[in-house]
């Protein structure tokens, strides 16, 4: 009976009714499933020498895959500046949202107001005040190329901005 050496398993099935599954190793079967193009397929000959057009094949593939994986490495790069730009824009938006509100604000009337809305007052400009900030905190993000989370606080804005520069 010859040996076969399977170093890829496999599920032989040589009847309708017949199935035998091969693991990795070395198995004693008979000579019709030795011969068996698919046993072929996952077994190994250590006599056999591989041809040398197989060894080209190979080569010409693994210069493919080079290629392929520096054309990913290419579009991943464009695809950071695309969202680089993105975020400036967004960011941009913000901006330019938070200057309209506040000239779309209605004038301030010649009367004090009551004690109640001064507080609503301060509140608000306290709000606008942090929503400038944050939106030149992600402006100067983008413009080193940090990336930043849109959801981050004024704190963790300014910590990513300082490791950006130290970087």
């Amino acid at each position: 009976m010859p040996e076969i050496r399977v170093h890829t398993p496999f599920t032989l099935t040589l009847d309708i009714n017949q199935r035998e599954h091969f693991p990795v190793g070395v198995h004693r079967v008979s000579e019709a499933v030795a011969s068996h193009w698919y046993t072929k397929l996952h077994t190994k000959d250590d006599d056999q020498e591989q041809p040398a057009e197989a060894d080209a094949a190979t080569d010409d593939l693994r210069s493919k895959v080079d290629e392929l994986i520096a054309d990913l490495a290419k579009a991943t790069e464009e695809m950071a500046a695309a969202v680089a730009q993105r975020d400036e824009a967004l960011a941009r938006v913000d901006e330019l949202e938070a200057i309209l509100e506040h000239a779309t604000e209605p004038e301030a009337s010649s009367e004090p107001p009551a004690a109640g809305e001064q507080k609503d007052e301060a509140k608000a400009e306290g709000a606008s005040t942090e929503a400038d900030e944050k939106a030149a905190l992600l402006a100067k993000a983008a413009e080193l190329g940090v990336q930043v989370d849109k959801r981050w606080g004024i704190d963790r804005l300014r910590a990513a901005i300082e490791a950006g520069q130290k970087a």
